[in-house]
């Protein structure tokens, strides 16, 4: 497809900065780009080459200021996307840097025609009520703007994996979401495909504004389809109902191995846990280095406007709360 040409990934502010550099792809393939503030909270090293600096800083948790501080950039921005089809933003939504950047570059990025896909981590419940306001007001904007969200949840991950150390945990972070991405891109540009997906479903789960559900998992042995199948549903890092989902695409990966039965038990396994009306498309791919393994990858939508009521009802249930604010 024309346009998996040229795939930019882009870090915004000091923790999508830090995920992006951590991320192995082919970079002749996928290019990367880091925009961020320059003040004292950033250890990033920059390089003029690949990355964007705002000279103003300390926002004081307004990502207004610093989502206008980026428009005065915006020519430098679409010199940048000149010729980028697919924008991977990756962003560590509560502050102001990163926040107010995602929703600049997004609009930037929309009006040039680029598909506009989001990885964001929203903050802990008990962080302080400035950041949980600065994520729930950006999300609403992005949602109007970008093709797809996919919200990790910080809080998932603190309560699943809180005896890891930090620089584990945002490995972990970073692992995950070069999964996505390569699921997303195998969605989209179907290379190594031996059945393709329908791609009227794939243009409705990621290019409509919609909030995201993509995982995978990996299994072995006489039931490695099944086992996979159903631990890529048991993700434990989207916050996400993934069972109101109306779409869902399959990806399915192995060796040439691969049985027909297999496949049958996949499918299997997708109609016993949605609603008969689920509708569904699969692709099957080759990949050696899987070995006697298989992978199963799954990119859901979520019914629409059933996130906003979702996050609307969480929001208001902390801040009623007194006790709950810092």
């Amino acid at each position: 497809m024309e346009k998996c040409s040229k795939i930019m990934l882009m870090g915004l502010g000091d923790f999508g900065s830090k995920v992006v550099k951590l991320v192995n792809l082919d970079q002749a393939s996928f290019p990367k780009f880091f925009i961020n503030s320059r003040d004292e909270y950033t250890n990033f090293n920059f390089n003029c080459k690949n990355s964007l600096t705002i000279d103003q800083s300390n926002f004081k948790y307004n990502w207004q200021k610093a989502s206008k501080a980026l428009s005065d950039k915006s020519l430098e921005i679409k010199s940048i996307l000149v010729n980028v089809r697919i924008l991977f933003l990756v962003v560590g939504l509560g502050g102001a840097t990163g926040s107010g950047a995602a929703l600049t570059v997004a609009k930037i990025a929309k009006d040039m025609g680029i598909i506009v896909i989001i990885l964001a981590t929203n903050p802990l419940k008990g962080e302080s009520k400035f950041r949980q306001q600065t994520s729930f007001d950006v999300l609403l904007e992005l949602k109007k703007i970008v093709d797809s969200l996919i919200i990790i949840s910080n809080e998932q991950i603190s309560q699943y994996y809180s005896d890891f150390f930090l620089e584990n945990v945002i490995r972990l972070i970073t692992a995950n979401i070069q999964t996505k991405i390569g699921i997303i891109i195998k969605a989209l540009c179907q290379k190594n495909a031996l059945v393709n997906v329908n791609n009227s479903i794939v243009e409705s789960i990621l290019t409509n504004n919609n909030f995201v559900f993509v995982a995978s998992a990996i299994a072995a042995g006489n039931k490695r389809a099944v086992f996979a199948t159903e631990n890529a549903i048991k993700s434990h890092f989207i916050e996400f109902d993934l069972f109101s989902s109306e779409e869902m695409l399959i990806t399915i990966t192995a060796n040439n191995s691969i049985l027909q039965s297999e496949i049958s038990d996949i499918l299997g396994t997708i109609r016993k846990n949605f609603n008969s009306d689920l509708k569904f498309s699969y692709g099957v791919y080759h990949n050696p280095k899987l070995e006697d393994q298989i992978e199963i990858g799954i990119i859901a939508n979520q019914k629409k406007h059933s996130y906003e009521r979702e996050k609307a009802t969480k929001f208001n249930l902390v801040f009623d709360n007194k006790f709950n604010i810092f």
